[in-house]
């Protein structure tokens, strides 16, 4: 009994990685889980579809930009900028502060996105506007 406990030791002292998995295995088997089982989109957090499709604007934007079409991704941006504004002011009225706060990120991210576009189109006032909302 005192080898195999000493065994069992040595093991997880020189594979603390596989005896973790192990362990996890065996806590899903005795709860009666398997690995089929587990959602693990389940327990993600849900965007909201405001940010979801601001973030689609805010990609085709980055996308139009890279491909040369200036003015068009400076559109799809201002699209992005004006329904996190929205979100925003959506969230705030139903109480939603950690939404609002997200929401907030994602308009910092893409009024910075927006100041470059506008570098790019050679507008440097509006690029240096966008640029200082991004950091308010």
């Amino acid at each position: 009994m005192l080898r195999s406990s000493v065994n069992a030791r040595t093991f997880l002292h020189y594979f603390p990685i596989k005896s973790a998995f192990i362990g996890l295995i065996l806590l899903l088997s005795v709860s009666g889980c398997s690995l089929e089982k587990v959602d693990i989109t389940s327990t993600a957090r849900r965007m909201p579809a405001e940010i979801s499709e601001a973030r689609e604007y805010r990609g085709r934007g980055l996308e139009l930009l890279r491909e040369g079409a200036i003015s068009e991704g400076v559109e799809q941006l201002t699209f992005a900028v004006q329904a996190l504004e929205w979100a925003i002011a959506k969230f705030r009225m139903r109480g939603g502060a950690r939404l609002a706060e997200r929401a907030e990120y994602h308009l910092a991210l893409t009024l910075t996105s927006l100041g470059s576009a506008y570098r790019m189109a050679g507008h440097p006032t509006a690029a240096i506007m966008a640029y200082e909302r991004a950091a308010a």
